[in-house]
Protein backbone atom coordinates (compact mmCIF):
# COMPACT_ATOMS: atom_id res chain seq x y z
CA UNK A 1 0.00 0.00 0.00
CA UNK A 2 1.41 3.31 -1.08
CA UNK A 3 1.92 5.65 1.83
CA UNK A 4 0.22 9.44 2.23
CA UNK A 5 3.65 10.98 1.54
CA UNK A 6 3.48 8.66 -1.86
CA UNK A 7 0.13 9.95 -2.86
CA UNK A 8 0.98 13.24 -2.07
CA UNK A 9 4.03 13.21 -4.53
CA UNK A 10 2.19 11.51 -7.09
CA UNK A 11 -0.04 14.14 -7.17
CA UNK A 12 1.88 17.17 -7.17
CA UNK A 13 4.12 15.22 -10.06
CA UNK A 14 0.58 15.04 -12.11
CA UNK A 15 -1.20 18.08 -11.13
CA UNK A 16 1.51 20.70 -9.65
CA UNK A 17 1.34 22.04 -5.74
CA UNK A 18 -1.93 24.23 -6.22
CA UNK A 19 -4.14 21.84 -7.75
CA UNK A 20 -2.98 19.34 -5.46
CA UNK A 21 -3.67 21.84 -1.90
CA UNK A 22 -7.00 22.16 -3.41
CA UNK A 23 -7.71 18.60 -3.65
CA UNK A 24 -6.91 17.46 -0.53
CA UNK A 25 -8.38 20.54 1.03
CA UNK A 26 -11.29 19.96 -0.70
CA UNK A 27 -11.78 15.64 0.30
CA UNK A 28 -10.85 16.65 3.81
CA UNK A 29 -13.93 19.46 3.44
CA UNK A 30 -15.66 16.60 2.51
CA UNK A 31 -15.09 14.84 5.11
CA UNK A 32 -15.42 17.43 7.87
CA UNK A 33 -19.21 18.11 6.64
CA UNK A 34 -20.31 14.06 5.91
CA UNK A 35 -18.80 13.68 9.91
CA UNK A 36 -20.93 17.06 11.02
CA UNK A 37 -23.29 15.49 9.39
CA UNK A 38 -23.34 12.14 10.79
CA UNK A 39 -22.96 14.12 14.12
CA UNK A 40 -25.49 16.09 13.83
CA UNK A 41 -28.06 12.95 12.52
CA UNK A 42 -26.94 11.00 15.75
CA UNK A 43 -27.42 13.76 18.13
CA UNK A 44 -31.40 13.85 16.74
CA UNK A 45 -32.02 9.88 16.51
CA UNK A 46 -30.68 10.31 20.23
CA UNK A 47 -33.34 13.31 21.06
CA UNK A 48 -35.93 11.49 19.33
CA UNK A 49 -36.22 14.09 17.21
CA UNK A 50 -37.70 12.29 14.23
CA UNK A 51 -38.63 14.75 11.94
CA UNK A 52 -35.56 16.66 11.84
CA UNK A 53 -33.80 13.47 11.64
CA UNK A 54 -35.27 12.40 8.63
CA UNK A 55 -34.29 15.78 6.53
CA UNK A 56 -30.94 15.32 7.75
CA UNK A 57 -30.41 11.46 6.03
CA UNK A 58 -31.53 13.29 2.96
CA UNK A 59 -27.70 14.83 2.51
CA UNK A 60 -26.57 11.98 2.90
CA UNK A 61 -26.08 9.55 -0.40
CA UNK A 62 -28.32 6.64 -1.10
CA UNK A 63 -25.99 4.48 0.50
CA UNK A 64 -25.65 5.97 3.33
CA UNK A 65 -29.44 6.70 4.05
CA UNK A 66 -29.68 2.99 3.54
CA UNK A 67 -26.95 1.95 6.03
CA UNK A 68 -28.37 3.98 8.67
CA UNK A 69 -32.13 3.11 8.13
CA UNK A 70 -31.22 -0.20 8.42
CA UNK A 71 -29.34 0.46 11.74
CA UNK A 72 -32.35 1.87 13.23
CA UNK A 73 -34.49 -1.22 13.82
CA UNK A 74 -38.10 -1.28 13.39
CA UNK A 75 -39.42 0.41 15.81
CA UNK A 76 -36.93 3.83 15.65
CA UNK A 77 -38.44 3.09 11.69
CA UNK A 78 -41.73 3.41 12.54
CA UNK A 79 -41.25 6.63 14.49
CA UNK A 80 -38.96 7.60 11.79
CA UNK A 81 -41.83 7.60 8.95
CA UNK A 82 -44.14 9.00 10.99
CA UNK A 83 -42.71 11.50 11.14
CA UNK A 84 -40.75 11.74 7.95
CA UNK A 85 -42.54 14.44 5.42
CA UNK A 86 -44.21 13.20 2.31
CA UNK A 87 -41.61 15.00 -0.07
CA UNK A 88 -38.72 12.46 1.15
CA UNK A 89 -38.94 9.92 -0.61
CA UNK A 90 -35.17 8.53 -0.69
CA UNK A 91 -35.96 8.55 3.19
CA UNK A 92 -39.15 6.99 3.19
CA UNK A 93 -39.27 4.23 0.68
CA UNK A 94 -36.19 2.26 2.31
CA UNK A 95 -37.69 2.76 5.83
CA UNK A 96 -41.11 1.63 4.49
CA UNK A 97 -39.51 -1.54 2.47
CA UNK A 98 -37.06 -2.83 5.13
CA UNK A 99 -40.34 -2.89 7.60
CA UNK A 100 -42.61 -4.15 5.15
CA UNK A 101 -40.29 -7.15 4.80
CA UNK A 102 -40.03 -7.72 8.50
CA UNK A 103 -43.75 -7.69 8.90
CA UNK A 104 -44.72 -10.48 5.91
CA UNK A 105 -41.08 -12.30 7.29
CA UNK A 106 -43.42 -12.30 10.67
CA UNK A 107 -46.56 -12.80 9.53
CA UNK A 108 -47.88 -9.41 10.42
CA UNK A 109 -49.81 -9.33 7.03
CA UNK A 110 -52.86 -6.47 8.47
CA UNK A 111 -49.52 -4.30 9.16
CA UNK A 112 -47.78 -5.32 5.94
CA UNK A 113 -50.64 -4.24 3.63
CA UNK A 114 -50.94 -0.89 6.06
CA UNK A 115 -47.39 -0.09 5.14
CA UNK A 116 -47.62 -1.44 1.46
CA UNK A 117 -50.02 1.17 0.90
CA UNK A 118 -47.18 3.55 1.49
CA UNK A 119 -45.57 2.87 -1.67
CA UNK A 120 -46.38 4.27 -5.31
CA UNK A 121 -48.05 1.67 -7.49
CA UNK A 122 -45.22 0.15 -9.28
CA UNK A 123 -43.42 -0.62 -6.09
CA UNK A 124 -46.51 -2.40 -4.51
CA UNK A 125 -46.96 -3.93 -8.06
CA UNK A 126 -42.99 -5.09 -7.45
CA UNK A 127 -43.78 -6.07 -4.00
CA UNK A 128 -46.49 -8.56 -4.61
CA UNK A 129 -45.00 -10.16 -7.48
CA UNK A 130 -42.34 -11.10 -4.68
CA UNK A 131 -45.07 -12.83 -3.03
CA UNK A 132 -45.88 -16.41 -3.32
CA UNK A 133 -49.27 -16.67 -4.27
CA UNK A 134 -51.07 -18.19 -0.91
CA UNK A 135 -49.41 -15.25 0.86
CA UNK A 136 -50.31 -12.74 -1.67
CA UNK A 137 -53.96 -13.28 -1.18
CA UNK A 138 -53.38 -13.56 3.01
CA UNK A 139 -52.31 -10.29 2.81
CA UNK A 140 -55.48 -9.05 1.11
CA UNK A 141 -58.08 -10.73 2.91
CA UNK A 142 -55.65 -9.09 5.79
CA UNK A 143 -55.76 -6.05 4.53
CA UNK A 144 -56.95 -3.25 6.45
CA UNK A 145 -60.17 -1.34 5.09
CA UNK A 146 -58.22 2.02 5.14
CA UNK A 147 -55.85 0.65 2.21
CA UNK A 148 -58.31 -0.15 -0.38
CA UNK A 149 -55.71 0.96 -2.59
CA UNK A 150 -53.88 -1.88 -2.00
CA UNK A 151 -56.72 -4.28 -2.14
CA UNK A 152 -57.66 -3.27 -5.58
CA UNK A 153 -54.19 -3.49 -6.95
CA UNK A 154 -53.33 -6.58 -5.41
CA UNK A 155 -56.86 -7.89 -6.56
CA UNK A 156 -56.41 -6.40 -10.02
CA UNK A 157 -52.80 -8.68 -10.08
CA UNK A 158 -55.08 -12.10 -9.45
CA UNK A 159 -55.50 -14.28 -10.81
CA UNK A 160 -51.88 -14.86 -11.59
CA UNK A 161 -52.92 -18.07 -13.63
CA UNK A 162 -56.17 -18.47 -15.42
CA UNK A 163 -58.42 -17.95 -12.31
CA UNK A 164 -58.09 -18.36 -8.39
CA UNK A 165 -60.81 -20.18 -5.85
CA UNK A 166 -61.90 -18.15 -3.03
CA UNK A 167 -63.53 -19.53 -0.28
CA UNK A 168 -66.75 -17.90 0.51
CA UNK A 169 -66.08 -17.01 3.49
CA UNK A 170 -62.91 -15.02 1.95
CA UNK A 171 -64.97 -13.39 -0.50
CA UNK A 172 -67.03 -11.82 1.86
CA UNK A 173 -64.29 -10.36 3.65
CA UNK A 174 -62.59 -8.91 0.91
CA UNK A 175 -66.36 -7.72 0.12
CA UNK A 176 -66.51 -5.72 3.24
CA UNK A 177 -63.31 -3.94 2.72
CA UNK A 178 -64.12 -2.85 -0.32
CA UNK A 179 -67.43 -1.83 0.60
CA UNK A 180 -66.75 -0.63 3.72
CA UNK A 181 -69.17 -2.00 5.72
CA UNK A 182 -70.79 -5.96 6.96
CA UNK A 183 -72.75 -7.71 4.18
CA UNK A 184 -76.62 -8.03 5.28
CA UNK A 185 -78.03 -11.50 6.08
CA UNK A 186 -79.80 -10.68 3.41
CA UNK A 187 -76.82 -9.82 0.90
CA UNK A 188 -75.22 -13.27 2.08
CA UNK A 189 -78.21 -15.36 1.51
CA UNK A 190 -78.29 -13.91 -2.24
CA UNK A 191 -74.69 -14.73 -2.42
CA UNK A 192 -75.21 -17.91 -1.48
CA UNK A 193 -77.37 -18.77 -4.66
CA UNK A 194 -74.38 -19.13 -6.74
CA UNK A 195 -72.84 -17.27 -9.88
CA UNK A 196 -76.49 -15.60 -9.87
CA UNK A 197 -76.06 -14.60 -6.72
CA UNK A 198 -72.85 -12.78 -6.98
CA UNK A 199 -74.07 -10.56 -9.99
CA UNK A 200 -77.64 -9.96 -8.06
CA UNK A 201 -75.27 -8.95 -5.18
CA UNK A 202 -73.25 -5.93 -6.57
CA UNK A 203 -76.32 -5.03 -8.45
CA UNK A 204 -78.13 -3.96 -5.43
CA UNK A 205 -81.10 -3.07 -7.47
CA UNK A 206 -84.02 -5.31 -4.98
CA UNK A 207 -84.89 -8.05 -7.94
CA UNK A 208 -84.56 -11.34 -7.54
CA UNK A 209 -82.97 -11.46 -11.06
CA UNK A 210 -80.45 -9.80 -12.90
CA UNK A 211 -82.34 -8.22 -15.80
CA UNK A 212 -81.37 -9.23 -19.34
CA UNK A 213 -82.78 -6.72 -21.40
CA UNK A 214 -79.52 -4.90 -22.77
CA UNK A 215 -77.84 -7.92 -23.68
CA UNK A 216 -75.14 -7.95 -26.10
CA UNK A 217 -72.83 -10.31 -28.49
CA UNK A 218 -69.70 -9.30 -27.13
CA UNK A 219 -68.23 -7.60 -24.32
CA UNK A 220 -66.77 -4.48 -26.92
CA UNK A 221 -70.56 -3.91 -27.48
CA UNK A 222 -71.35 -4.36 -24.00
CA UNK A 223 -68.67 -2.01 -22.84
CA UNK A 224 -70.08 0.52 -25.12
CA UNK A 225 -73.20 1.08 -24.23
CA UNK A 226 -72.55 1.13 -20.43
CA UNK A 227 -69.60 3.84 -20.95
CA UNK A 228 -72.26 5.98 -22.94
CA UNK A 229 -74.80 5.74 -20.01
CA UNK A 230 -72.01 6.67 -17.39
CA UNK A 231 -71.56 9.63 -19.00
CA UNK A 232 -75.19 10.56 -19.27
CA UNK A 233 -75.55 9.06 -15.55
CA UNK A 234 -72.66 11.61 -14.98
CA UNK A 235 -74.32 14.75 -15.55
CA UNK A 236 -76.87 13.65 -12.80
CA UNK A 237 -80.15 13.93 -14.82
CA UNK A 238 -83.57 13.45 -13.99
CA UNK A 239 -85.70 10.87 -15.18
CA UNK A 240 -86.97 13.07 -18.26
CA UNK A 241 -83.55 14.17 -18.88
CA UNK A 242 -81.83 10.79 -18.76
CA UNK A 243 -84.76 9.42 -21.56
CA UNK A 244 -83.82 12.66 -24.01
CA UNK A 245 -80.65 12.21 -23.65
CA UNK A 246 -81.03 8.67 -23.94
CA UNK A 247 -83.00 9.16 -27.32
CA UNK A 248 -80.33 11.78 -28.50
CA UNK A 249 -77.59 9.26 -28.40
CA UNK A 250 -75.86 7.97 -31.52
CA UNK A 251 -75.67 4.74 -30.34
CA UNK A 252 -78.00 4.25 -27.66
CA UNK A 253 -80.94 5.36 -29.35
CA UNK A 254 -80.48 2.42 -31.89
CA UNK A 255 -81.32 -0.03 -28.66
CA UNK A 256 -84.27 -1.63 -27.27
CA UNK A 257 -84.82 -0.80 -23.32
CA UNK A 258 -82.30 1.70 -22.47
CA UNK A 259 -84.90 4.04 -20.78
CA UNK A 260 -87.27 0.73 -18.98
CA UNK A 261 -83.43 -0.43 -17.86
CA UNK A 262 -83.62 2.65 -14.94
CA UNK A 263 -84.73 1.74 -11.66
CA UNK A 264 -87.86 4.18 -10.83
CA UNK A 265 -85.61 6.22 -8.41
CA UNK A 266 -83.20 8.85 -8.58
CA UNK A 267 -81.05 8.25 -11.79
CA UNK A 268 -77.76 9.73 -9.78
CA UNK A 269 -78.18 6.79 -7.45
CA UNK A 270 -76.89 4.53 -10.14
CA UNK A 271 -74.36 3.56 -12.86
CA UNK A 272 -73.95 1.34 -15.47
CA UNK A 273 -72.11 -2.36 -15.02
CA UNK A 274 -71.32 -5.39 -17.07
CA UNK A 275 -72.19 -9.19 -16.63
CA UNK A 276 -71.96 -11.94 -18.63
CA UNK A 277 -74.79 -14.85 -18.89
CA UNK A 278 -73.90 -18.28 -20.47
CA UNK A 279 -77.05 -20.53 -21.42
CA UNK A 280 -78.43 -23.25 -23.68
CA UNK A 281 -80.29 -21.32 -26.33
CA UNK A 282 -83.13 -24.30 -27.03
CA UNK A 283 -85.80 -22.96 -24.08
CA UNK A 284 -88.87 -25.71 -25.84
CA UNK A 285 -90.59 -26.61 -22.77
CA UNK A 286 -90.92 -29.88 -24.03
CA UNK A 287 -87.90 -31.96 -22.24
CA UNK A 288 -87.38 -34.42 -25.52
CA UNK A 289 -87.66 -31.49 -28.14
CA UNK A 290 -85.20 -29.44 -26.23
CA UNK A 291 -82.55 -31.90 -26.79
CA UNK A 292 -81.53 -30.48 -30.54
CA UNK A 293 -79.36 -28.08 -30.40
CA UNK A 294 -81.51 -24.46 -31.79
CA UNK A 295 -79.39 -22.67 -34.44
CA UNK A 296 -81.42 -20.08 -34.41
CA UNK A 297 -82.28 -18.36 -31.32
CA UNK A 298 -81.16 -15.45 -29.28
CA UNK A 299 -79.01 -14.40 -32.31
CA UNK A 300 -77.62 -10.83 -32.42
CA UNK A 301 -79.11 -7.89 -34.43
CA UNK A 302 -76.69 -7.41 -37.27
CA UNK A 303 -76.09 -3.46 -36.62
CA UNK A 304 -76.18 -3.37 -32.72
CA UNK A 305 -74.79 -6.53 -31.27
CA UNK A 306 -78.09 -6.55 -29.19
CA UNK A 307 -79.69 -9.92 -28.22
CA UNK A 308 -83.19 -10.20 -27.54
CA UNK A 309 -83.49 -12.22 -24.56
CA UNK A 310 -87.48 -11.96 -24.35
CA UNK A 311 -87.72 -15.75 -25.23
CA UNK A 312 -85.60 -17.02 -22.36
CA UNK A 313 -86.99 -19.49 -19.40
CA UNK A 314 -84.46 -20.45 -17.04
CA UNK A 315 -84.26 -24.11 -19.34
CA UNK A 316 -81.48 -26.24 -18.80
CA UNK A 317 -79.76 -28.63 -21.32
CA UNK A 318 -81.28 -31.85 -21.16
CA UNK A 319 -79.03 -34.64 -19.35
CA UNK A 320 -80.36 -38.04 -20.63
CA UNK A 321 -77.93 -39.49 -19.00
CA UNK A 322 -79.46 -38.83 -15.76
CA UNK A 323 -82.52 -40.15 -17.09
CA UNK A 324 -86.02 -38.75 -18.09
CA UNK A 325 -86.75 -35.09 -17.62
CA UNK A 326 -82.71 -34.41 -16.44
CA UNK A 327 -80.91 -31.05 -17.24
CA UNK A 328 -77.84 -29.84 -16.91
CA UNK A 329 -76.48 -26.81 -15.08
CA UNK A 330 -79.05 -24.32 -16.65
CA UNK A 331 -76.83 -21.17 -16.70
CA UNK A 332 -73.48 -19.53 -15.47
CA UNK A 333 -73.10 -15.89 -14.99
CA UNK A 334 -69.87 -13.85 -14.25
CA UNK A 335 -69.89 -10.59 -12.74
CA UNK A 336 -67.28 -8.22 -14.64
CA UNK A 337 -65.01 -6.10 -12.37
CA UNK A 338 -63.54 -3.33 -13.64
CA UNK A 339 -61.58 -2.41 -10.97
CA UNK A 340 -59.48 -5.58 -11.38
CA UNK A 341 -60.34 -6.08 -14.79
CA UNK A 342 -61.29 -9.98 -14.01
CA UNK A 343 -64.53 -12.07 -13.95
CA UNK A 344 -66.81 -13.28 -10.52
CA UNK A 345 -68.32 -16.60 -10.49
CA UNK A 346 -68.89 -19.46 -8.61
CA UNK A 347 -68.95 -23.51 -9.17
CA UNK A 348 -72.46 -23.60 -7.83
CA UNK A 349 -75.04 -22.17 -4.96
CA UNK A 350 -74.32 -22.79 -1.43
CA UNK A 351 -73.74 -25.92 0.28
CA UNK A 352 -70.11 -26.21 -1.01
CA UNK A 353 -69.92 -23.08 -3.05
CA UNK A 354 -66.95 -21.67 -4.22
CA UNK A 355 -66.16 -18.37 -5.58
CA UNK A 356 -63.65 -17.74 -8.92
CA UNK A 357 -62.10 -14.84 -10.12
CA UNK A 358 -61.13 -15.69 -13.61
CA UNK A 359 -59.82 -14.30 -17.10
CA UNK A 360 -62.84 -13.53 -19.56
CA UNK A 361 -61.16 -15.99 -21.52
CA UNK A 362 -60.88 -18.90 -18.68
CA UNK A 363 -64.67 -18.42 -17.65
CA UNK A 364 -65.93 -18.59 -20.86
CA UNK A 365 -63.87 -21.61 -21.93
CA UNK A 366 -66.64 -23.77 -23.73
CA UNK A 367 -68.63 -26.00 -21.92
CA UNK A 368 -71.42 -28.68 -23.20
CA UNK A 369 -74.34 -27.16 -20.77
CA UNK A 370 -74.39 -24.19 -22.71
CA UNK A 371 -74.01 -22.93 -26.46
CA UNK A 372 -74.39 -19.14 -26.42
CA UNK A 373 -73.01 -15.95 -24.38
CA UNK A 374 -74.23 -12.37 -23.45
CA UNK A 375 -72.92 -9.78 -22.22
CA UNK A 376 -75.39 -7.58 -20.55
CA UNK A 377 -75.39 -3.99 -19.27
CA UNK A 378 -77.56 -3.19 -16.36
CA UNK A 379 -77.57 -0.39 -13.97
CA UNK A 380 -76.23 -1.01 -10.30
CA UNK A 381 -77.19 1.12 -7.12
CA UNK A 382 -73.63 3.07 -6.67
Amino acid sequence: MKSNASVMLALQRSVGNGATRRAVSQSLTVQRDRAELDAAYRDEVSAGEWGKAAVRLNGFNDTDINARVKDLGYDQRTLLLAACPDWNHRVRRPALDMNYKEDVAAGRLEQAAGLLNGFDEPDMISRFGSLPVEKHLALLIACPASAKRVLEIGLRLQPKQKTRVWPVADFIAIWEKLHGRTMTPDEKNDLSRGCIGITSLNLADGAPDPPLGLSFDSFEHARAVSRALNDILATAPTVTKYGEAVGLHPLLSQLTGVVSALPSSNPAEWRAVVFSKRFYANQNPDWNKRKKADTRSFKPNPDTGQVDMSGYKYRGRPDPSEGPGAEMVNFDYGWYDEATNTWWHANHSEPGMKVYQSTLKHYSQPLLNFDRQVFTVALARK
